[in-house]
This record gives C-alpha cells, structure tokens and sequence, in this order.
C-alpha cells in the first residue's frame, strides 16, 4: 500500500502516514542514519537518526520532490512514513529515505 499524502519527502506532513511495515535503525559506522529528502546520497539530509530507533516504512518506490517525481531505481532506499520518537505528541509525520542496508525489518508492535 503506498502512502497517500501531499508533502515533501523528509519534511514534517500533517497528511496521515500509512505504513505497510515496521524497521529500527541499525547499527552504522559512523552511529546514525541519515534520513534524505529522496532515495540517494545526492539528497539532502534532513534528520539523523539514531540505531534502535523505530521506523514506520512503505512500499513507495517514487515520491515527490521540489516539483518533480524522484524514484528509488536502485532498490537500495526505504521510503519512511513516520519516526515516532520525532512525532510524539505532534499531529505530523516526519518522512525521508533511508538507507536500506542499515535498517533491520521487524513486525510492528502496534503502537
């Protein structure tokens, strides 16, 4: 299922966020992930996170971007929906890419 919200990628959206899985940031050499604006390291950073921190994720493969549609060719990118840690108490979800091979997939504890 693919998210149905109008916003940028890596910025705050009050649109509601649906996710089809969960992941938590792994470990990373440098001990955080960067959450781009789109899916390659040509894009800005727009958070760092931290390994442990819970991902709410998608299936999107493209998404937009200043106007136009950026897509995740490579496969090697994992659209974010939601950070909770980030958007607790907030009416918003705080979206980007991330890197897939520093994310580790988990079932969803519902939260």
């Amino acid at each position: 299922m693919a998210v149905g919200c109008l916003c940028l990628l890596g910025q705050t959206s009050q649109a509601a966020a649906t996710a089809d899985g969960c992941a938590r940031v792994g470990p990373t050499p440098d001990g955080f992930l960067n959450l781009r604006d789109g899916p390659g390291h040509h894009f800005a950073v727009r958070r760092r996170l931290s390994p442990g921190d819970r991902l709410d994720i998608d299936t999107a493969r493209c998404g937009p971007y200043r106007g136009r549609t950026v897509c995740n060719e490579s496969g090697d990118w994992t659209h974010v929906v939601s950070v909770p840690r980030l958007d607790a108490g907030l009416r918003a979800y705080t979206q980007g890419w991330v890197r897939t091979s520093y994310i580790l997939y988990r079932q969803c504890d519902g939260v």
